[in-house]
């Protein structure tokens, strides 16, 4: 893959949970941070990256979850006259189009959750993004290159000194591995493999032909379908945006569950092992158009 130029952290807040929604989830936030390499690699250790930003907040025309109201304070009431995505879309657009190639999303379990939902509204809207963008989960990175470390803030701290001093690092033994796990400490339901997620597609596509609003028997086939799916996870939750920012820059996180926020927690998290997550991204980044986009049903 090619060494990338601009790094574009992105996250979303939605309306609910794809499955909990019949996959008819929609953006209430997102947000779009970008910096380009050369500002990450010299951005010092704690320090925020100078950044480009397109972060709106969008009318999803359809009920939000109470559970997401209270966690982003995002009601339909204050959204009511906010535009929708299919509005903004094309602003965004220019906004990508203008960084310099070659372009990577980086979005903490976005293979699983924010490029899927963001695919599927462009879907909807008639839309494509441009067809060069690259992506990478920073949730599979993270796991990548801390799964078998003990490094916490103070190792980082002592790696920019020698760093600064006589130009070396602390090199680290690293195991891939490619398991994602949910990035947010309420939302334990996000706490699914890509195969896990495929297997709840199909059971959400299966019975969704046969369902009438008041069929409570297939309401509880689906049900007990992905209760046993939710049943099989294993992995843990070590690797929350928040731990990590905890971990590694020994940060508390002022205003969980807003896009614009995360985005530049993750920029501080990425600057803080800009040594390793830099090249592990170009390495391992995929082309957008490689991700499936939510299916609605």
């Amino acid at each position: 893959m090619p060494t990338i130029a601009t790094f574009v952290f992105f996250d979303i807040e939605t309306t609910g949970l794809p499955w909990q929604e019949k996959n008819q989830t929609k953006i209430t936030d997102f947000s779009f941070v970008a910096a380009s390499r050369k500002i990450l690699e010299a951005t010092s250790y704690g320090q925020t990256p100078l950044v480009s930003k397109f972060t709106v907040v969008l009318n999803p025309e359809r009920a939000i979850h109470p559970k997401v109201r209270t966690l982003t304070g995002l009601s339909n009431e204050l959204l009511q006259h906010a535009p929708v995505f299919k509005r903004i879309v094309k602003s965004l657009i220019m906004f990508l189009e203008d960084l310099t190639r070659p372009v990577c999303l980086v979005a903490h379990n976005g293979n699983v959750f924010d490029f899927k939902i963001l695919l599927a509204e462009c879907h909807d809207a008639g839309v494509s993004l441009p067809e060069d963008l690259l992506c990478v989960d920073s949730l599979v990175g993270f796991r990548a290159l801390l799964k078998n470390s003990s490094l916490t803030y103070k190792d980082f701290e002592d790696i920019q000194e020698i760093s600064l001093e006589s130009g070396k690092r602390s090199e680290e033994t690293i195991s891939d591995q490619d398991i994602l796990t949910d990035d947010e400490d309420e939302w334990s339901d996000l706490n699914l493999t890509n195969e896990e997620l495929d297997e709840i597609d199909d059971i959400c596509s299966s019975v969704s032909e046969f369902e009438e609003p008041a069929c409570k028997p297939v309401n509880t086939q689906r049900s007990k379908a992905i209760g046993n799916v939710f049943d099989k996870k294993t992995a843990t939750n070590d690797f929350k945006l928040t731990s990590l920012y905890k971990r590694l820059l020994n940060k508390e996180e002022i205003n969980a569950h807003r896009a614009e926020v995360d985005c530049l927690i993750l920029a501080e998290c990425v600057v803080a092992m800009k040594h390793d997550f830099l090249p592990w991204a170009d390495d391992n980044c995929t082309m957008l158009t490689k991700i499936k986009p939510l299916v609605r049903y």
